[in-house]
């Protein structure tokens, strides 16, 4: 690329890259670290009251799923509210983190959820 620097005409080497699937730029915006392509956030009285979960309900709330990732194909949704990773209680992000931490990637990971119709376990078949 040709362009005038100071009145003077510079060539410039220029590289092509190429761009991120904007799967993968709205995972990082979301800071998503986990294979399931979510992430979490403490659940407030407010927050549950707001998507029709009781006030005193524990678990995480699912403040963001990764478009095409293994949590959306599971059916995991904005709202959602995980109860328990492979059987274990999650009522912190923390908590939540450190159960990811122990999930064998091949065999998938068993969730407890909690909707707005009703709790529900749905095995999670990860994409990493």
């Amino acid at each position: 690329i040709e362009v005038i620097r100071s009145g003077k005409n510079k060539t410039l080497t220029v590289k092509l890259g190429s761009r991120p699937s904007s799967n993968v730029v709205a995972s990082r915006m979301h800071g998503v670290k986990n294979p399931l392509g979510i992430s979490v956030q403490k659940l407030t009285p407010e927050i549950a009251e707001q998507y029709g979960h009781k006030t005193s309900q524990k678990g995480v709330f699912i403040s963001f799923v990764s478009p095409q990732s293994a949590a959306q194909r599971a059916g995991l949704k904005v709202g959602h509210v995980i109860l328990q990773v492979n059987s274990k209680a999650v009522d912190t992000p923390e908590d939540f983190e450190n159960a990811m931490k122990t999930i064998d990637n091949k065999k998938g990971v068993l969730l407890l959820v909690s909707t707005d119709s009703g709790s529900r376990f749905i095995i999670v078949k990860t994409d990493r």
